[in-house]
């Protein structure tokens, strides 16, 4: 067995952590939840390359790589409704949405 396997497995057990502790911390919290599956997501598709790696027999090893996409096709529409919820929050607090939009596109324009 590789070192190599060590990475998912430390993106996995992180993952986990730091989703049971955004719902412990406020389980009735819209955005902790949202915030919870984007890191829960992370911690599947780490799972199953790990599976992946470890696994002798090349036809699961696939299998698991493809199992591992769904997740991954996942991030992107929770990644918004996190964004969402976060600047309704951040509306709701008053903090103008023009300084959110301006860093959004520095960084886009910077990448």
């Amino acid at each position: 067995m590789d070192l190599f396997v060590l990475i998912p497995l430390v993106a996995c057990i992180g993952a986990t952590a730091m989703t049971s502790a955004i719902i412990a911390r406020d389980p009735s919290a819209r955005r902790s939840r949202v915030a919870a599956a984007v890191l829960a997501c992370a911690g599947v598709w780490s799972f199953c390359d790990l599976l992946a790696h470890v696994l002798a027999s090349h036809t699961a090893a696939l299998i698991l790589a493809r199992v591992s996409l769904l997740p991954i096709l996942a991030l992107p529409p929770l990644a918004l409704q996190l964004l969402l919820e976060e600047s309704d929050a951040l509306r709701r607090r008053g903090v103008a949405m023009r300084r959110i939009s301006s860093t959004s596109w520095s960084l886009i324009a910077k990448s």
